[in-house]
């Protein structure tokens, strides 16, 4: 849409780094010692602003079928 000329830019992300971001959340609670529930964590993830063809390595591809 971007490349169209139908929006001028779009915040995305990367979702391999949002999945590895959740497995070391789930890692680091199944080697705390503490009572479930007890931990409060947060874990970030950059988001990426899509202004041209030159970012495309922050998009993804949604499948047609």
């Amino acid at each position: 849409m971007v490349e169209q000329g139908l929006f001028t830019k779009n915040l995305s992300y990367r979702a391999d780094t949002q999945g590895e971001a959740i497995a070391n959340a789930v890692l680091t609670l199944l080697q705390d010692n503490r009572p479930a529930g007890t931990t409060q964590l947060a874990y970030y993830t950059t988001n990426y602003w899509v202004s041209s063809k030159d970012d495309r390595q922050y998009c993804f591809v949604v499948p047609k079928e």
